[in-house]
């Protein structure tokens, strides 16, 4: 039972709650028009660049702030 204990173990990733280092990208929709309001509510509220293009912006969060990203107000959907 040891031998498989270890094994699975060091098999196992580590822990991800204050890894900052990996990201993920998320997509919001916006009415055209407002893209620059919803950059500029990511950028208050999460601290993150943004890309933006016409409906939609797109910026990179730390997985550990993912549910930050539900606070947003200016989008219509998220993914």
């Amino acid at each position: 039972d040891d031998i498989k204990s270890n094994y699975y173990e060091s098999k196992m990733a580590a822990p991800m709650e204050n890894d900052r280092s990996r990201l993920c990208e998320i997509e919001c929709t916006v009415v055209t028009g407002f893209e620059s309001i919803g950059a500029k509510e990511v950028k208050e509220k999460l601290g993150v660049d943004v890309v933006p293009a016409r409906g939609k912006i797109i910026f990179s969060v730390p997985f550990i702030d993912v549910k930050k990203v539900i606070s947003l107000l200016s989008f219509s959907t998220m993914s």
